[in-house]
């Protein structure tokens, strides 16, 4: 198995590197030769996995939410043609 080499010193140490380029909206991630500093490749900073099931967490609590007010509303309703219908 080969391994990696940096192509402009040839050394076979990298490191991860969180930049934050001006003008972007989001970080990312670069793989950068822990010898030399040069950037190797670059890898999303967000997961999009890990940020998916975050945000199916999140849909699921506002889902219960609205059947909770779905169940307080029909209750109302009922409560609200009973006492018409006195």
């Amino acid at each position: 198995m080969a391994l990696p080499k940096c192509p402009h010193c040839k050394s076979g140490f990298f490191a991860l590197s969180t930049i934050a380029p001006v003008g972007a909206q989001y970080k990312a991630n670069l793989i950068i030769c822990n010898q030399c500093g040069a950037p190797v490749g670059a890898m999303e900073y967000y997961d999009a996995g890990v940020l998916l099931k975050a945000q199916e967490r999140i849909l699921k609590k506002i889902e219960k939410a609205i059947d909770d007010l779905d169940s307080r509303l029909r209750r109302v309703e009922q409560h609200a043609a009973a006492a018409a219908n006195r």
